[in-house]
């Protein structure tokens, strides 16, 4: 389970090939570990949480900080960290400061930079910006899902954002509706979660109200679509 933000800011952004995750603490579901060993594992792993749910595996993050206050158990945390990095082909590069205090007393905060460079990946990016309204970029990312492995569903979702980029400015494209339910309609033997009859309702639905009050049914809809596929 991903950890929720204790702050006014995100747990992570997307921008272009790259997902920023914000400062992880070490703390875990049953509370703040307090030897910097635990917490060392506990925060990279509320890391690995966050980007499995976004579809992005370990062996993308590229570039890490550490920020420290006990900098003098410096081996200790090489030693989770190399623990933890043991599978990945390449590691990060990273950098380690030592600082006077963390937030809610911690002894390390990890922030890390990854690629999103998978067809999953970049489909959990398109449908971020989906359900963000951000309908253009959410078109970008899983038109270039669809260019890396020609599934029916990245391309059908593709469309279903330029349907509603179009929608959002007033705009009803019966063509482009038709193209898009058919393309994900086709996804369900892709290796989605995918309800067949919803599906065909929804799309009534949406010829019914044909303005932008169909764009929540949408929104709710992609919001529900899951990839059987599981990040370990």
């Amino acid at each position: 389970m991903e950890p929720k933000p204790i702050g006014p800011y995100s747990l992570f952004r997307f921008a272009g090939d790259i997902v920023f995750v914000s400062g992880q603490l070490g703390i875990d579901p049953q509370g703040q570990k307090r030897d910097i060993v635990e917490q060392t594992k506990n925060a990279l792993m509320n890391i690995k949480n966050i980007l499995s749910s976004i579809g992005i595996e370990v062996s993308d993050i590229v570039k890490a900080t550490i920020f420290t206050t006990d900098i003098d158990r410096f081996s200790d945390i090489n030693a989770a960290w190399a623990e933890f990095f043991r599978d990945s082909k390449f590691l990060p590069s990273r950098s380690t400061v030592g600082v006077s205090s963390l937030p809610r007393g911690a002894l390390i905060e990890i922030e890390v930079f990854a690629l999103v460079r998978t067809p999953i990946s970049l489909f959990y990016a398109g449908r971020h910006f989906f359900l963000n309204e951000d309908f253009s970029v959410a078109h970008e990312y899983f038109e270039k899902a669809w260019r890396k492995d020609k599934k029916n569903m990245y391309q059908g979702l593709s469309i279903l954002s330029a349907f509603c980029d179009k929608l959002a400015s007033g705009i009803f494209s019966d063509e482009l509706l038709k193209k898009a339910f058919d393309k994900i309609l086709k996804g369900k033997d892709e290796g989605f979660d995918l309800d067949k009859v919803q599906l065909s309702d929804l799309k009534h639905k949406v010829l019914e109200i044909r303005d932008k009050g169909a764009l929540d049914l949408l929104k709710d809809f992609v919001s529900k679509i899951q990839s059987v596929s599981k990040i370990l």
